[in-house]
């Protein structure tokens, strides 16, 4: 299972290629992927400290369900989720407010889990 370094250098990477995509005004719908999956890997810094390794979204869920210190970005995550759903899974195209939003999320919750760390 991966370390809590080995998920931060993966949130890393994520952030690094949201941000050139977006920069480049290139595939706003992986953008928004890209932000879902970096805010994936932060949420999994904090889980693999604690020990926990989740193989699913659905265990994930759980285990934001069941943390207290994560209900406050919970409805964030999985706001995130269900909009890179959409792009990939129905062709949704992204406006520019699904977009800032998206990021603006990604904020919040790298901030978190970064007090929590």
């Amino acid at each position: 299972m991966p370390s809590q370094q080995q998920h931060a250098f993966q949130l890393e990477r994520n952030q690094q290629a949201c941000a050139q995509l977006n920069a480049q005004a290139l595939l706003p719908d992986w953008v928004i992927t890209m932000a879902f999956y970096a805010a994936l890997h932060s949420i999994e810094q904090y889980l693999a400290k604690r020990g926990f390794h989740p193989t699913s979204h659905s265990r994930r869920a759980q285990l934001l369900d069941a943390t207290p210190d994560l209900h406050l970005i919970k409805h964030e995550f999985m706001a995130m989720k269900n909009l890179s759903e959409q792009c990939r899974y129905l062709c949704y195209s992204p406006s520019t407010t699904d977009l800032n939003q998206q990021l603006t999320r990604l904020e919040r919750i790298n901030s978190h889990i970064t007090k929590l760390l």
